[in-house]
């Protein structure tokens, strides 16, 4: 085993230094907005979303650590709670417009945005950091408290949602914290995560190394999660969707790749000071019911769990009218109780 675990490393560093290897590119060059707009409208048009959508959306940018960022907002009715919504691995808030769209509906300003490194935000393509990813949320927080008012409750799917997590963590402004999926990314069982568990628990400590090397070196996604599993109900799995969007990153820089195997939680888990409700597919192949649980059992109180029953990983793309309610019932239950601002 010591042997091959030498190997192994001797080819990484061999990849790694070889000369003539792109990096991560940067976002220039990048479709506009306005070009992107057939593509768009065929997501909203596959969401079952009606065309006058398109003119209650609002855009805007805030600065992230001199890096504009892309928001896109469902406003809600004057004075209502707002919601910041954190997108998933690869892609960037409209791809989610069915979720936003319709909670907005519910009574809620959603405002979305692409983190930096992702979809129509600067930054170059795929390199980051979890906690760059968390000032990035921060950013919009602030962002949100200035233009919507203090009621403000986080949400985010999947890397999104572990972004979520890690922010409530350490933002004691929130309302709420809404997250579809959880991690411990520093604890050495979050190995679970990845396609190839065995493989990942040799290579997870050696990232850091290599990232500080090459922190650009690009790592294609699918060398670590197999979307292909993943099925959606438009593109057959989550993988083809990917390779077909042109906005849809299809690798990420190994210092992201290191930051997602080692980043530790800023508190204990039992000290996360923000109310967490947690979403769950019980078909869903990337994130293991049994390890979500036992992140969820040490949360302290108050707290929620919802299992979607027979759904799989896209709950906040395919699967949003399942949610919904339980989302909009635990928020509204959390609006009872005194606020971050009030104590």
């Amino acid at each position: 085993m010591k042997g091959k675990r030498s190997l192994f490393v001797l080819g990484l560093v061999l990849l790694l230094g070889a000369g003539g290897v792109s990096s991560c590119r940067s976002s220039a060059g990048l479709p506009t907005a306005k070009e992107l707009e057939p593509y768009f409208d065929g997501l909203l048009r596959r969401a079952g979303l009606p065309p006058e959508v398109k003119k209650e959306i609002l855009t805007d940018t805030v600065i992230s650590e001199g890096l504009k960022l892309h928001l896109t907002i469902f406003p809600g009715p004057p004075g209502a709670p707002a919601v910041v919504f954190v997108p998933g691995t690869s892609i960037y808030a409209l791809a989610y417009a069915e979720f936003m769209y319709k909670l907005s509906k519910r009574g809620f300003s959603v405002i979305g945005f692409d983190p930096r490194g992702h979809g129509l935000s600067e930054g170059k393509r795929g390199s980051y950091t979890i906690p760059e990813l968390v000032r990035d949320t921060g950013a919009v927080i602030n962002y949100t408290r200035e233009k919507y008012g203090r009621d403000i409750f986080l949400a985010g799917s999947s890397q999104g949602g572990i972004v979520a997590f890690y922010t409530a963590a350490g933002d004691h402004r929130l309302r709420g914290a809404v997250c579809h999926n959880v991690a411990d990314l520093a604890d050495p069982d979050s190995v679970r995560l990845t396609s190839n568990p065995t493989l990942s628990r040799v290579v997870k400590p050696l990232l850091g190394p290599l990232a500080r090397l090459r922190p650009d070196f690009p790592i294609p996604i699918s060398l670590y999660l197999d979307l292909s599993l993943e099925k959606t109900k438009f593109f057959g799995d989550a993988r083809k969707f990917i390779d077909q969007d042109p906005l849809a990153l299809k690798s990420i820089s190994l210092k992201a790749m290191a930051s997602l195997a080692n980043t530790p939680l800023p508190v204990p888990i039992e000290k996360i000071p923000t109310p967490i409700m947690v979403l769950h597919g019980e078909k869903d192949l990337i994130f293991p019911l049994d390890y979500v649980q036992k992140i969820y059992q040490r949360l302290p109180e108050p707290k929620n769990f919802y299992l979607a029953k027979d759904r799989p990983h896209l709950l906040l793309i395919d699967y949003v009218d399942d949610v919904l309610p339980a989302v909009e019932k635990w928020m509204r239950e959390m609006m009872t109780r005194p606020g971050p601002n009030s104590q």
